[in-house]
């Protein structure tokens, strides 16, 4: 059992996503390791079981209106620096954010 809600696995099955998904994240980690950003575990798992995935959703919602989005770390090239300030005021590292060395 996922623990989504009905409405969730639809939405995530019609994007591509099964439970159990497992998709490699090398190409993603080298990425960001080559300009000091580190890839902590919790991005690591989500991005194995999520990353990749095109999610077209459209309607209305309860604080906005449902848009498509994607779980695609290389739509955030280059906002690293927004990332760093995110994860500062959390205490939290978002990916991408810390820096190695």
């Amino acid at each position: 059992m996922s623990g989504w809600s009905p409405e969730v696995l639809e939405v995530l099955e019609a994007s591509g996503w099964t439970v159990g998904r497992r998709v490699g994240t090398a190409d993603w980690r080298s990425m960001f390791e080559a300009v000091g950003i580190v890839m902590h575990e919790a991005a690591e798992a989500f991005l194995q079981e999520f990353g990749g995935l095109a999610v077209s959703i459209g309607g209305p919602g309860i604080n906005r209106a449902r848009e498509p989005f994607e779980l695609n770390p290389e739509l955030a090239w280059g906002e690293d620096d927004r990332f760093s300030e995110w994860s500062d005021s959390l205490g939290e590292t978002s990916l991408p954010a810390r820096r190695a060395g």
